[in-house]
């Protein structure tokens, strides 16, 4: 678990959380040297019970598997931090995957380490080819309802492989849809924001910026707040359950539309993010899957 001490930044503010987390232990070259660190602490006790060499590849190898497990997730990781902050994820998991959690934990209580850690590498496997077969089932729907698209991505939901969120990017606007073994939802689409004023609002303030860099499918949208003018900033593939709203940044904005108080919003908010309604979202027609 030492990797994610960098949490402890967000004791300085949200800046530094959403700057440095997942970010500042999490690259591969510094995760080395704390896993010496760890060794050589371990080497120095007086309960030692192996040698320097053993104690240095369990070490390595136990902060390594962190960051593994944390870039199988949807969030990403910067393994090569502080070479470069680029997030790197096999997007087959959720934050957090009850499967694995309780695989690795059952290999712990059953005293059967290797037994897990082989599950859960299937289990790894399968997601994948799962969100493979699933991605072309979508582009394939696509395709046949002559949606042309830039980009595409398969979102794992809670308690993926069965379930997923198809984001797709099509001019100014998101598509977005459900999948389940049961076929392709509806597709709803929403205005991205992109390139509006609400976007240059947004990268005027620091603490949005840091959280943009987190962001594949960035949504901006200018609101009435309670205060005052405001805008939204969210990342359309967290759009876990519409109108669950798992995350989302609003902002009162002052005369010059320079955000001045920037607040982010509680995890799994049901409805709007503030006053007025949201608006609906526009409902396409159904695909099928194919």
């Amino acid at each position: 678990m030492a990797p994610d001490l960098d949490f402890l930044v967000e004791l300085k503010g949200k800046l530094f959380a959403w700057r440095y987390h997942r970010v500042a232990l999490h690259g591969v070259p510094i995760a080395l040297v704390l896993g010496g660190v760890i060794a050589g602490a371990a080497a120095l006790s007086p309960a030692r019970v192996a040698g320097l060499p053993l104690l240095a590849a369990v070490s390595l190898l136990a902060v390594l598997s962190h960051l593994v497990l944390d870039a199988v997730t949807s969030f990403g990781t910067s393994l090569l931090f502080p070479l470069s902050e680029q997030r790197f994820s096999t997007r087959t998991h959720f934050i957090f995957d009850p499967v694995v959690l309780a695989t690795l934990l059952s290999g712990l209580a059953l005293q059967r380490p290797a037994l897990a850690l082989a599950a859960c590498g299937a289990y790894g496997v399968l997601c994948w080819l799962i969100r493979e077969a699933v991605t072309g089932s979508v582009e394939r729907s696509l395709a046949a309802a002559g949606i042309d698209v830039t980009g595409l991505s398969l979102e794992p939901r809670p308690f993926a492989p069965l379930r997923w969120l198809a984001v797709a990017s099509a001019g100014d606007q998101y598509l977005l849809a459900n999948w389940s073994p049961l076929g392709i939802g509806p597709w709803s689409a929403t205005q991205s924001g992109r390139g509006s004023s609400a976007e240059a609002a947004a990268r005027r303030h620091p603490l949005l910026l840091a959280f943009l860099a987190t962001c594949d499918f960035p949504r901006f949208e200018s609101r009435q707040l309670p205060g005052g003018a405001g805008l939204v900033v969210e990342d359309a593939k967290w759009w876990v359950e519409p109108p669950l709203r798992p995350l989302a940044f609003h902002a009162l904005l002052d005369a010059d539309g320079v955000p001045r108080e920037v607040r982010q919003g509680r995890m799994f908010a049901r409805g709007p993010v503030g006053p007025p309604e949201e608006p609906p979202m526009r409902r396409l027609e159904p695909m099928p899957a194919r």
